[in-house]
Protein backbone atom coordinates (compact mmCIF):
# COMPACT_ATOMS: atom_id res chain seq x y z
CA UNK A 1 0.00 0.00 0.00
CA UNK A 2 1.27 3.29 -0.55
CA UNK A 3 0.19 6.38 1.06
CA UNK A 4 -1.60 9.74 -0.30
CA UNK A 5 1.55 11.16 -0.56
CA UNK A 6 3.37 8.81 -2.60
CA UNK A 7 0.78 8.29 -4.76
CA UNK A 8 0.99 9.31 -8.32
CA UNK A 9 -1.52 11.83 -7.86
CA UNK A 10 -0.47 12.63 -4.08
CA UNK A 11 1.24 15.70 -2.52
CA UNK A 12 4.90 14.80 -3.72
CA UNK A 13 4.31 12.38 -6.88
CA UNK A 14 2.58 15.75 -8.42
CA UNK A 15 5.60 17.96 -7.66
CA UNK A 16 8.13 17.96 -10.29
CA UNK A 17 11.56 17.14 -9.55
CA UNK A 18 13.68 20.42 -8.65
CA UNK A 19 10.68 21.21 -6.38
CA UNK A 20 11.17 17.61 -4.51
CA UNK A 21 14.77 18.80 -3.95
CA UNK A 22 13.83 22.04 -2.83
CA UNK A 23 11.73 20.66 -0.37
CA UNK A 24 14.93 18.22 0.93
CA UNK A 25 17.06 21.35 0.48
CA UNK A 26 14.77 23.23 2.99
CA UNK A 27 14.05 20.30 5.45
CA UNK A 28 18.17 20.57 5.83
CA UNK A 29 18.62 24.60 5.95
CA UNK A 30 16.01 24.64 8.78
CA UNK A 31 18.23 22.21 11.03
CA UNK A 32 20.99 23.67 10.06
CA UNK A 33 20.35 27.42 10.44
CA UNK A 34 19.12 26.02 13.87
CA UNK A 35 22.53 24.73 14.79
CA UNK A 36 24.83 27.38 13.66
CA UNK A 37 22.09 29.98 15.63
CA UNK A 38 23.18 28.11 18.43
CA UNK A 39 27.01 27.58 18.28
CA UNK A 40 26.86 31.08 17.57
CA UNK A 41 25.13 32.10 20.69
CA UNK A 42 27.62 29.44 22.91
CA UNK A 43 30.62 31.26 20.95
CA UNK A 44 29.23 34.73 22.00
CA UNK A 45 28.61 33.72 25.21
CA UNK A 46 32.52 32.47 25.32
CA UNK A 47 34.15 35.65 24.14
CA UNK A 48 31.65 37.88 26.62
CA UNK A 49 33.24 35.69 29.60
CA UNK A 50 36.40 36.25 28.14
CA UNK A 51 36.39 39.72 27.76
CA UNK A 52 34.90 39.92 31.50
CA UNK A 53 38.02 38.20 32.70
CA UNK A 54 40.33 40.44 30.72
CA UNK A 55 38.47 43.34 32.49
CA UNK A 56 38.98 41.66 35.64
CA UNK A 57 42.88 40.77 34.82
CA UNK A 58 43.10 44.71 34.17
CA UNK A 59 41.25 46.00 37.07
CA UNK A 60 43.59 43.07 39.71
CA UNK A 61 46.87 44.45 37.94
CA UNK A 62 46.07 48.19 39.16
CA UNK A 63 44.79 46.88 42.37
CA UNK A 64 47.98 44.99 43.20
CA UNK A 65 49.96 47.95 42.07
CA UNK A 66 48.07 49.56 45.10
CA UNK A 67 48.26 46.59 47.55
CA UNK A 68 52.12 46.68 46.64
CA UNK A 69 52.69 50.44 47.26
CA UNK A 70 50.99 50.29 50.57
CA UNK A 71 52.87 47.10 51.79
CA UNK A 72 56.05 49.51 50.70
CA UNK A 73 54.63 52.57 52.89
CA UNK A 74 53.96 50.45 55.58
CA UNK A 75 57.49 49.04 55.55
CA UNK A 76 59.19 52.44 55.18
CA UNK A 77 56.88 53.87 57.80
CA UNK A 78 56.98 51.70 61.14
CA UNK A 79 61.04 52.17 60.07
CA UNK A 80 61.20 55.61 60.36
CA UNK A 81 58.39 56.04 63.19
CA UNK A 82 60.65 53.32 64.81
CA UNK A 83 63.67 55.50 64.72
CA UNK A 84 64.98 55.12 61.39
CA UNK A 85 65.45 58.64 59.49
CA UNK A 86 67.72 57.36 56.72
CA UNK A 87 64.08 55.94 54.72
CA UNK A 88 62.29 59.45 55.14
CA UNK A 89 62.80 60.32 51.58
CA UNK A 90 62.01 56.86 50.31
CA UNK A 91 58.83 57.00 52.55
CA UNK A 92 57.67 60.15 50.89
CA UNK A 93 58.57 58.58 47.24
CA UNK A 94 56.23 55.88 48.80
CA UNK A 95 53.62 58.12 49.51
CA UNK A 96 53.89 59.48 45.99
CA UNK A 97 53.52 55.83 44.54
CA UNK A 98 50.41 54.88 46.38
CA UNK A 99 48.82 58.05 45.48
CA UNK A 100 49.66 57.40 42.14
CA UNK A 101 48.45 53.83 41.82
CA UNK A 102 45.20 54.98 43.97
CA UNK A 103 44.39 57.49 41.21
CA UNK A 104 45.04 54.96 38.49
CA UNK A 105 42.88 52.62 39.96
CA UNK A 106 39.93 55.10 40.50
CA UNK A 107 40.29 55.81 36.74
CA UNK A 108 40.17 52.19 36.25
CA UNK A 109 37.21 51.77 38.71
CA UNK A 110 35.23 54.39 36.46
CA UNK A 111 35.81 52.35 33.60
CA UNK A 112 34.79 48.88 34.85
CA UNK A 113 33.61 49.36 38.27
CA UNK A 114 29.93 48.87 36.93
CA UNK A 115 30.97 46.03 34.85
CA UNK A 116 32.40 44.41 37.97
CA UNK A 117 30.16 45.43 40.19
CA UNK A 118 32.75 47.19 42.81
CA UNK A 119 30.46 50.26 44.16
CA UNK A 120 31.91 52.32 46.30
CA UNK A 121 34.91 50.00 47.62
CA UNK A 122 37.27 52.39 45.91
CA UNK A 123 35.69 55.34 46.97
CA UNK A 124 35.95 54.01 50.59
CA UNK A 125 39.83 52.35 49.91
CA UNK A 126 41.13 56.28 48.84
CA UNK A 127 39.40 57.96 51.96
CA UNK A 128 41.41 55.69 54.21
CA UNK A 129 44.35 56.30 52.58
CA UNK A 130 44.10 59.89 52.67
CA UNK A 131 43.09 59.42 56.69
CA UNK A 132 46.37 57.42 57.22
CA UNK A 133 48.58 59.32 54.98
CA UNK A 134 47.91 62.57 56.97
CA UNK A 135 47.71 60.18 60.70
CA UNK A 136 50.79 57.85 60.20
CA UNK A 137 53.12 60.54 61.15
CA UNK A 138 51.64 60.99 64.30
CA UNK A 139 51.41 57.50 65.29
CA UNK A 140 53.61 54.80 67.02
CA UNK A 141 55.24 52.20 64.59
CA UNK A 142 53.10 49.72 65.91
CA UNK A 143 49.98 51.79 65.53
CA UNK A 144 50.90 52.71 62.09
CA UNK A 145 51.65 49.20 61.51
CA UNK A 146 48.38 47.86 62.70
CA UNK A 147 46.47 50.85 60.58
CA UNK A 148 48.12 49.92 57.31
CA UNK A 149 47.75 46.15 58.29
CA UNK A 150 43.61 47.42 58.60
CA UNK A 151 43.36 48.89 55.04
CA UNK A 152 44.98 46.31 53.52
CA UNK A 153 42.64 43.42 55.01
CA UNK A 154 39.59 45.63 55.30
CA UNK A 155 39.83 47.36 52.12
CA UNK A 156 42.33 45.78 49.09
CA UNK A 157 41.94 41.97 49.97
CA UNK A 158 38.15 41.85 49.94
CA UNK A 159 38.32 43.88 46.63
CA UNK A 160 40.61 41.68 45.35
CA UNK A 161 38.12 38.85 46.06
CA UNK A 162 35.09 40.35 45.08
CA UNK A 163 36.44 41.29 41.23
CA UNK A 164 37.84 38.32 41.08
CA UNK A 165 34.48 37.03 41.64
CA UNK A 166 32.38 39.16 39.83
CA UNK A 167 34.71 38.92 36.78
CA UNK A 168 34.73 35.17 35.98
CA UNK A 169 38.49 34.70 37.08
CA UNK A 170 37.17 32.21 39.59
CA UNK A 171 35.44 30.58 37.22
CA UNK A 172 38.07 29.67 34.88
CA UNK A 173 37.65 26.06 33.25
CA UNK A 174 41.71 25.42 32.65
CA UNK A 175 43.39 24.09 35.53
CA UNK A 176 46.30 26.02 35.47
CA UNK A 177 44.79 29.51 35.41
CA UNK A 178 42.18 28.53 38.00
CA UNK A 179 45.14 28.13 40.23
CA UNK A 180 47.11 30.97 39.53
CA UNK A 181 44.07 33.33 39.81
CA UNK A 182 43.43 31.32 43.39
CA UNK A 183 46.90 32.28 44.55
CA UNK A 184 46.39 35.91 42.88
CA UNK A 185 43.21 36.54 44.54
CA UNK A 186 43.89 35.60 47.89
Amino acid sequence: LQTTMFQAGGFLGALKIWQKLLIVVVAFTIPLGILIGLLLNSENQKINFAVKELQGTIYLSRLAEVNNAIDLHRFLSVAELSGDQSVQSRRLEAVARVDKAVGELVKINTQLGGVLQTGNAVDNLQESWSRLKSEAPKLSAAQNLRRHSFLIESYIKPLFLLVGNNSNLVLDPEIDSFYLMEATIK
